[in-house]
């Protein structure tokens, strides 16, 4: 019996880690980290580590890779000595192709590293649903659908794109849990119009005050790319 359940949201606690264990994972941060993640990759970058605070990705980068890139945000806007910030557009070949990236931000990189329990732990966004849905069901697994949220709070937009992923899988599983189903349900009311959709948030709002609106538009473009980031020894790399 195959099981496909949503973690509609992370706050923090131990619970992911539980939920996680021994199973695929898609771990979703659409605005932004999974979705500048995927671009980052589809555009050649060679590895991406997850890191929790700036401080870290700051000693990460000095001890294990003198020359990797900086990337993330606090605040959704570039931190102080970084060289890149979280969005999709910054990444680009000729500022990612062949190397590293230590990467943190405020929701994203929590998650993955929570989800590190779990057998095998995928970056999913609208941008790469179709190769990460089919990535996530390649196998006996259990898959977790597993949403970052905003401060360990619910987000429309990712359990938005959770939904697509339970449209998606469903039919290949035994057990679809009522996590998975209500995020099917806000698929289907509100993935028709998913651009505007994404500006209907919190964050989304957030973005457009910070004049970063450009980033929805990227944010909402399905099947852009058709790469799968997948964490393991806690690096990200194409699977």
């Amino acid at each position: 019996m195959r099981t496909l359940d949503t973690l509609l949201y992370h706050d923090g606690s131990d619970r992911l880690t539980e939920l996680a264990a021994g199973k695929t994972v898609i771990a979703i941060d659409i605005l932004r980290a999974t979705t500048t993640l995927c671009v980052a990759f589809r555009n050649g970058l060679a590895a991406a580590v997850p890191v929790l605070t700036p401080e870290e990705a700051f000693e990460v980068k000095e001890r294990d890779y003198p020359d990797a890139l900086l990337g993330g945000e606090r605040g959704g806007v570039l931190i102080d000595g970084f060289d890149l910030s979280n969005s999709p557009r910054e990444y680009t070949s000729d500022a990612v192709r062949g190397r590293t990236l230590v990467f943190t931000t405020t929701n994203g990189t929590q998650l993955m590293r929570g989800a590190m329990s779990a057998r095998r732990v995928l970056v999913g966004a609208f941008v790469n649903r179709s190769a990460v849905c089919d990535a996530a069901v390649d196998g006996s697994n259990d898959v977790l659908v597993a949403c970052a949220g905003t401060h360990g709070a619910f987000t429309l937009e990712d359990a938005l794109f959770a939904g697509a992923c339970v449209e998606r899988l469903e039919a290949s599983f035994d057990v679809i849990t009522d996590a998975a189903l209500a995020a099917r349900t806000l698929w289907e009311r509100f993935g028709s119009e998913l651009e505007a959709s994404l500006a209907i948030p919190r964050h989304g709002q957030s973005l457009i005050a910070l004049g970063l609106k450009d980033d929805l538009a990227v944010c909402a473009d399905m099947d852009l790319v058709g790469v799968v980031p997948e964490l393991s020894g806690g690096v990200l790399r194409l699977s």
